[in-house]
């Protein structure tokens, strides 16, 4: 959704290469997108980038294999996970987006400046999540 068109030609060959290997598209639980470029407005898209191929020998062996698409907050991408069985769907937790209107409060920087100095290792992508919570 949004962005430029791939050209017609890229597209086929792509198929192309799909078939002859003779792979089958998995499908997937959750969002239909698995990135999104966080522009603002008509310049914002959202790609699926990210599939799951597979042979229907394979398929037929992981009759009840699954790909859940995982929102995580920290990243542009979904994860993809790939389950052998029947389980439950993931929760959907919305992603964090900062308002810039949260600035004209008065205590938004004591906030920040506490939340950064918590001790907390920034280094990590872990680390960077819990700051930023």
């Amino acid at each position: 959704m949004g962005g430029i068109q791939r050209h017609q030609r890229q597209m086929d060959d792509f198929r192309a290469a799909i078939n002859e290997c003779g792979f089958k598209d998995l499908g997937y639980n959750g969002p239909d997108y698995t990135w999104c470029n966080m522009q603002e407005g008509e310049r914002r898209m959202y790609l699926r980038l990210d599939q799951v191929f597979a042979t229907l020998d394979w398929i037929d062996h992981f009759k009840e294999a699954r790909v859940h698409h995982i929102v995580e907050s920290t990243s542009d991408h979904c994860a993809l996970l790939l389950l052998d069985s029947l389980a439950p769907q993931p929760s959907r937790k919305r992603r964090f987006h900062f308002e810039s209107m949260w600035t004209r409060r008065g205590d938004c920087k004591d906030i920040i400046t506490t939340a950064w100095n918590s001790g907390i290792n920034l280094s990590s992508p872990n680390g960077m999540a819990l700051g930023l919570k």
